[in-house]
């Protein structure tokens, strides 16, 4: 495989892919080999020690059950042998368990030989210590003693030879596992070393390789930009691959042959320049004589247009005294109308007042009324008394008269009510036609005002932008004049501009680019007769302007300022 037709990202990812596939290699046999090594010390801790030290136990137990039957034959006391009856039922229980403890662990074929041996033996064991504990229980104590010396002997040495060989052979299991967890250590040991050294091993060559790979390219382009240094533009570079660093190595060629061709350029374009610039003190000469007319044109613009600022704010300022007086109308037109409108809620007021009055007197009328009929009343009850209501006739009599005179004086005053309520009716007709007359007076003088503030606002710009045009020409007549002095300055640059272009010819020269040029010079052409700026757009120069076009003089005076020897 061609390394340099792949990407410096995919070199890299393989490198470190080695690596990461080594250490992965590395891990997964340290791990099988950690795993075999904790099986053979899981075996030793958790079986084969445990069923060595059960039986160790067992084993205890026995002799501990030899004392107590002993001791109890030996003294024969009841209190002894009840004791030693005891202890000896303790022990068998104990042991029992750990029997069957020691039962249920045991795998192997010979382990399972042997432990059945040493239930027989310890079944037997068992059978002659309870019969010599029935001789002790009745008193027999010198049968117990004989038995125990021969039939119990016989017993507990079997079982006791029993004991010893199981706990022989868990002892020999122990140390079968010991060696081969050793074993296994050094096996382990052994292959994390050699895949250790083979990864470091892997792992150098493939940074050896692909570091080649990459300096190589890197060297090939550090040579051009050493010969790019020296000027030598003629140095080579040759790419091989696909890679980001055939990329970069193509592209410094292509860079090394558009410098080349700049170089070419820059020599055939440094004549040119050297020779021109005869032509542009020529054309300065010409430049600083238009320049001069279009100053004495700028200058009488400019006092034209003094004398027409000040017209147009003479005109913006009595177009603003008017609109004073529009608005002083305008205020005065409103004040009005609102007087009337005043006036029109007083007249409805007295309008309303005069029916509530009309509606009092209706009511008058009616209590007169009832009141003369409630007098004719009592006047006919009165002559029906007789006698006896001559006295309440007169005063009937008297109410009657009086209440046809409020009746009367009710008529008149509404009569009067009526005529005034005409009257004001016609009154609040008038107000109300009066108030929309000054409604529409205002209404005019408004739009006078408003005619008279845009004719004010119209003459205000037209004054501002007058003045701004004035300051327009005043800058203009400023830069024509400083252009005038930066004409002159641009013949010694012209110059200035051919030695610059020898020092450059001379710069240039240092670059080899394998290519003899052959420079034609320009021949200096006559200097044209120019022309006044103005004749040349018959109607441009009586535009105005734009206010934000204008350069400022203080930027023209830094460019006049300039080191022109120096361009």
């Amino acid at each position: 495989m061609n390394l340099h037709n792949l990407k410096v990202g995919a070199r890299l990812t393989i490198g470190f892919g080695i690596v990461v596939a080594l250490l992965l290699v590395i891990a997964a046999i340290n791990f099988v080999s950690m795993r075999g090594l904790n099986g053979e010390i899981t075996l030793i801790t958790d079986d084969r020690l445990i069923k060595a030290a059960e039986v160790s136990k067992a084993k205890d137990a026995a002799s501990r059950t030899v004392l107590l039957l002993q001791r109890a034959a030996i003294t024969g006391r009841t209190e002894d042998i009840e004791t030693m009856k005891a202890g000896v039922l303790e022990a068998s229980n104990a042991t029992s368990q750990r029997l069957e403890r020691v039962n249920r662990m045991i795998t192997s074929p010979r382990g399972r030989e042997m432990f059945n041996a040493l239930v027989e033996a310890r079944g037997r064991n068992t059978a002659a210590r309870n019969e010599t504990i029935t001789l002790l229980t009745k008193g027999n104590i010198e049968e117990a003693r004989a038995h125990i010396t021969g039939p119990v002997a016989d017993a507990q040495a079997k079982y006791f030879a029993a004991l010893d060989a199981l706990l022989a052979y868990q002892l020999e299991l122990v140390d079968e596992s010991a060696k081969e967890a050793h074993t296994t250590y050094d096996r382990a040991v052994a292959l994390s070393f050699g895949a250790t050294i083979a990864a470091v091993l892997i792992a150098i060559a493939a940074m050896l390789v692909i570091t080649r790979s990459v300096t190589k390219p890197l060297g090939s382009v550090l040579e051009a930009m050493k010969a790019l240094e020296r000027g030598d533009l003629t140095h080579r570079v040759h790419a091989d691959g696909r890679d980001e660093l055939a990329t970069l190595m193509l592209a410094v060629q292509a860079a090394f042959a558009k410098l080349s061709t700049l170089a070419n350029g820059i020599k055939e374009s440094v004549d040119v320049i050297r020779t021109a610039s005869g032509e542009i003190a020529a054309g300065s000469t010409d430049l600083s004589s238009r320049t001069e007319q279009q100053a004495a044109s700028l200058e009488q613009t400019a006092a034209s247009m003094e004398e027409l600022t000040a017209t147009v704010k003479q005109n913006a300022e009595n177009a603003t005294q008017g609109s004073g007086l529009a608005d002083n109308a305008s205020a005065v037109a409103n004040e009005g109308s609102a007087i009337v409108g005043q006036v029109v809620e007083t007249m409805a007021g007295i309008e309303q007042s005069s029916a509530k009055i009309a509606e009092i007197i209706g009511m008058i009328e009616s209590i007169a009324f009832q009141t003369n009929i409630l007098a004719l009343n009592a006047a006919v009850e009165a002559a029906r008394a007789g006698e006896q209501g001559r006295g309440f006739a007169v005063v009937a009599t008297e109410v009657r008269s009086l209440a046809q005179r409020s009746s009367a004086a009710a008529k008149e005053i509404r009569e009067l009510i009526e005529t005034s309520g005409g009257r004001v009716q016609a009154g609040t007709e008038l107000v109300a036609r009066a108030g929309e007359t000054m409604q529409r007076v205002g209404t005019a003088i408004q739009r006078v005002t408003d005619i008279m503030g845009e004719i004010a606002s119209a003459s205000n710009e037209q004054s501002r932008g007058i003045e701004q045009v004035n300051q327009a020409i005043s800058q203009m007549d400023e830069v024509t004049q400083q252009n005038a002095a930066l004409v002159e300055e641009a013949a010694a640059a012209a110059g200035s501009m051919e030695d610059q272009a020898k020092q450059l010819t001379a710069a240039v020269g240092v670059f080899r680019t394998g290519q003899t040029l052959v420079v034609q010079s320009v021949s200096h052409r006559a200097p044209r007769t120019s022309q006044p700026a103005f004749a040349k757009k018959g109607g441009a120069q009586t535009r105005a302007p734009k206010q934000t076009d204008m350069p400022k003089p203080a930027a023209v005076a830094a460019v006049a300022d300039g080191d022109w020897s120096t361009f």
